[in-house]
Formats: C-alpha cells, structure tokens, sequence
C-alpha cells in the first residue's frame, strides 16, 4: 500500500508538473517535453488490461510523454510493469518517452536501473533502463540552496524518512523557503503535504519547531503550519500553555527589571547625596519587591539628610 510521503509528492507532481521539471533541470536530467500536463495514468496493454504508473506527463494524445515512479522500496513487480507501460506507450504515442524513478535511497536507486533488464533461457534480452533521480540529503541542500520554493517540497521529501537532527533542520529550511510562494492556497496546500509526507519523529520536531517561539519569527507560513497542527488536534493546549510561559515570563522579567532600576537608582541617589547606609539597609534596599515602596524612599532621597529621613525609624 502506498504510504502517505508517496501520494504526497504523486499528487504534487500531477499537480505541478512544472515542479518536476525544474527538479529534473536542478539535478541534471534535462527537462519534460514543452507542455507537459498530468493525464490518465494507466497505461492499455490489451482491452481491458491495464498498467498503473504514479504520474504519466504529456502535451496530447501522440507525441513526447514521460511516466514519474516514486519508489521508497525495491518492488519485484515493477520491473515487468516499466516494460509494458512504456512498450504500451510507445506504441499508442509512436515515440518513446521516459521513465524517470524518484527515490531516496542509494539502494532503491541500484536496483531501479536493472529492474527491468530480464533476458530469456537462449540470451534473449528485454531491457528498459530508466533515468533514475536519486535525491540524497546533499542533493537537499543543493536544491534548497537555489531559494526557490518549488524545489523544496523535493528536498523535504529526500529526508521524510529520517530522524536525525540534521534531517530537521533541513525540513526547517524547506520551510522558511516555501514561505517565499505569495499564494496563500499553496502555502496551506503544501503545509498538509508537508505534514502528511513525514515520518513522526520529524512531524514531532516539526512540532518542537513551534513550541520554541523564541527563536522563530512567526511567517505567514509558519502560521499555517501551526494553524494545521492545531486543526489535527496535535498542538492545542501545548502552544496556549507555551504562550501563557511566556507572556508570564515576559511580565514578570519586566518587573524584576523595574524594581532592580529603582533600587539601583535609590543606591545612586544616596551616594551621590553622601548619605551613608550600613550593609542592613543595602540588603533590604535591593531585597525589596514592593516597587511602590522604592519609588518612596527614592523620593525622599532626594531632599533626606541622612538615612533614617529615608528609611524611617524602623527601617521602612
């Protein structure tokens, strides 16, 4: 069955499918015939047989086509289906096309340029060699580097399955740069694909990415992104609590500062004036958390001739 980060990026194709050829360009595969668009993806064999492949790309009913396989794994079956989905394909169409396998890992790529090489008992050969699109993480970072957001969403994928820190931060880049696409549709569209595409360790330090306010500004895709966790039910109550910390925090930062001010001022103040205090006082001057009592004694400093006018007898 096929898993949620493979209908992910077969939709996005079928959707975008100038995506895919910008991806193709970036990788050094050449490019999709002129006015590539997704069509049905089955493939007639005989009348009603049928071949499916995850995305076909063609610009009519004869003419240049190419089929896109997203393979995460080895399939024994896929080999047999290449041949006749691309025989099928080219003699429907009346030119062959191509067949590009979009994996991540090195092992599936290995396997994909032989699958569909069989030969016969007596030496007969069939063979169909696909142009295999191998995205590894520095392939990530290559595509992630040209800034451009239809690019992104591939190099997240190369590391979907991953758990490292590494991979997080990299899914943290694809972010900040599918924030650059002004549609605000696709950003929400890409935010679920994103979500739906990787495994949960990375959906959880997606998370984290959230939680950990203080070191993101909140883009507007940064927003969607939170918004659709939310809507899952996979942050509520977390982010309110997280906010509530922090607004707190920044209260009772704002406080403490205040009050240090007063009682730093009050020490000035009493220095300058020559007004000696023992080391009691000094204690309870910068001990003191009532900022309506600092302002007092910092009042009376002003014009006290020695420290009980400022104090009080009893030291208030």
């Amino acid at each position: 069955m096929p898993s949620a980060a493979h209908e992910t990026m077969v939709e996005f194709i079928r959707s975008h499918p100038q995506w895919f050829d910008a991806l193709l360009r970036a990788m050094g595969h050449g490019a999709l015939p002129d006015g590539a668009r997704a069509v049905d993806p089955s493939a007639r064999v005989v009348d009603p047989g049928t071949v499916q492949v995850d995305v076909l790309l063609s610009s009519g009913d004869a003419g240049p086509w190419a089929v896109v396989e997203l393979q995460r794994d080895d399939d024994p079956t896929k080999g047999r289906r290449w041949l006749l989905a691309a025989a099928a394909l080219h003699d429907r169409r009346g030119v062959m096309g191509d067949v590009f396998v979009v994996t991540h890992a090195r092992s599936v790529a290995r396997w994909a340029s032989t699958a569909a090489v069989v030969e016969g008992p007596h030496g007969t050969r069939l063979a169909l060699i696909p142009r295999v699109v191998c995205l590894r993480r520095a392939d990530a970072e290559a595509l992630l580097a040209t800034g451009r957001p239809e690019l992104a969403l591939f190099a997240a994928w190369a590391v979907h399955a991953q758990r490292s820190d590494a991979a997080a931060r990299l899914v943290r880049r694809a972010i900040v740069t599918m924030g650059a696409l002004p549609d605000a549709a696709l950003r929400g569209a890409l935010v679920r694909g994103m979500i739906n595409m990787v495994g949960d360790e990375l959906r959880a330090k997606l998370r984290e990415l959230l939680m950990d306010l203080s070191k993101v500004t909140e883009g507007p895709l940064m927003r969607d992104l939170r918004e659709e966790f939310e809507r899952r039910g996979m942050l509520k109550g977390k982010l309110e609590g997280k906010l509530e910390g922090k607004l707190e925090g920044k209260l009772e930062g704002k406080l403490e500062g205040k009050l240090e001010g007063e009682a730093s001022a009050l020490l000035r103040v009493l220095a300058r004036r020559g007004i000696a205090i023992d080391d009691g006082m000094r204690a309870r001057v910068l001990a003191c958390s009532d900022a309506t009592t600092l302002e007092a004694w910092l009042d009376r400093a002003a014009t006290a001739a020695d420290a009980t006018e400022v104090f009080g007898d009893g030291g208030e």
